[in-house]
């Protein structure tokens, strides 16, 4: 790994911390992804693997949660880009990025507590 893709790696994370970090959490009152500041990931690197398990009954729950409509990456725009680059810079030395989980829709929490809670 080269020390550029190190550095990228550190800045997404530490854009990731400093955006959770500068306000309490909060309810968007966007009406939609674009509205949010959320792009997919693939429409900037396309290569990228995902493996989205809330899309799909291969989690926890065993069922496909609420608000993950398809096994989607939707990140903060400084973010996705950072992502992007780290991913574009591991393609040049033979590697590459897998994302596990993106967003984090409050319908999805909501139905995380509620299995929590089913006996």
């Amino acid at each position: 790994m080269t020390s550029r893709t190190c550095i990228s790696l550190v800045l997404a994370t530490a854009l990731a911390a400093s955006a959770s970090a500068a306000e309490p959490p909060r309810v968007s009152p966007a009406i939609d992804a674009a509205s949010a500041g959320l792009v997919e990931i693939r429409s900037l690197s396309p290569r990228i693997e995902m493996d989205i398990r809330y899309a799909g009954a291969n989690n926890f729950t065993g069922a496909r949660v609420p608000g993950y409509e398809a096994p989607s990456c939707y990140l903060l725009a400084p973010v996705a880009k950072a992502l992007a680059q780290v991913e574009q810079d591991l393609r040049a030395d033979g590697f590459g990025l897998r994302i596990y989980d993106c967003y984090r829709p409050v319908r999805s929490v909501q139905a995380f507590m509620a299995w929590v809670n089913d006996p």
